[in-house]
């Protein structure tokens, strides 16, 4: 599937953390909880990045709280699924389906701006997003500093996919987790914006 990715809409899954060769089944770990499981045959691309990915059939896929399995359709030697460890996973995005319409997969908020919904001010733009077993940290970015900010009830009040805009509540001691960056490599600070005063 070399150079393919923009031809087929794929998402990420997760990374093959562990397999079994007897069974044709490897385990992915760092996989979005909240999906159902996927009980019919689909293809799936397993490699270290997009650009260079190898095509399999899916058997089925299984959720479970903090991991996924997948059993292939093929029967694959020990030698071939052992060399899939610690290579990335993706299956076509109309594959991937939600038992939550409150479910979000980490690509759907990059480049999201982030607000404090308290003052309306843009706090900066989510640049990374890292998976954690408890929940999805989004790196929000600014000229000053990088924020992490996990994506948590107490935290994040309101997410418009349509808008690509997501709401915050600064909770205490959440500013303390700032990275700030050099002042030599600090942009001309950006005149903040007000979402309220759109």
């Amino acid at each position: 599937m070399d150079n393919q990715e923009n031809e087929i809409n794929i998402t990420y899954l997760g990374v093959v953390s562990s397999f079994n060769f007897q069974k044709s089944e490897i385990t992915i770990s760092d996989s979005p909880i909240e999906l159902k499981n996927i009980k019919h045959e689909i293809p799936v691309y397993i490699g270290y990045s997009k650009k260079f990915l190898q095509n399999f059939q899916a058997k089925e896929i299984i959720f479970y709280k903090k991991y996924a399995k997948l059993l292939f359709v093929e029967t694959l030697s020990a030698e071939k699924i052992k060399s899939l460890v610690r290579m990335a996973v993706f299956i076509q995005a109309d594959d991937l389906k939600k038992s939550s319409p409150k479910t979000i997969l980490p690509e759907e908020v990059m480049n999201f701006e982030v607000y404090d919904i308290a003052k309306g001010e843009l706090i900066g733009i989510i640049q990374d997003v890292q998976i954690n077993p408890a929940n999805q940290v989004w790196i929000v970015e600014n000229d000053e500093y990088e924020l992490p900010i996990p994506f948590a009830e107490n935290v994040v009040k309101k997410i418009d996919l349509k808008k690509k805009q997501i709401f915050i509540d600064l909770i205490d001691g959440i500013m303390d987790l700032a990275i700030f960056k050099p002042k030599d490599k600090q942009q001309k600070s950006v005149k903040k914006r007000r979402i309220f005063d759109e």
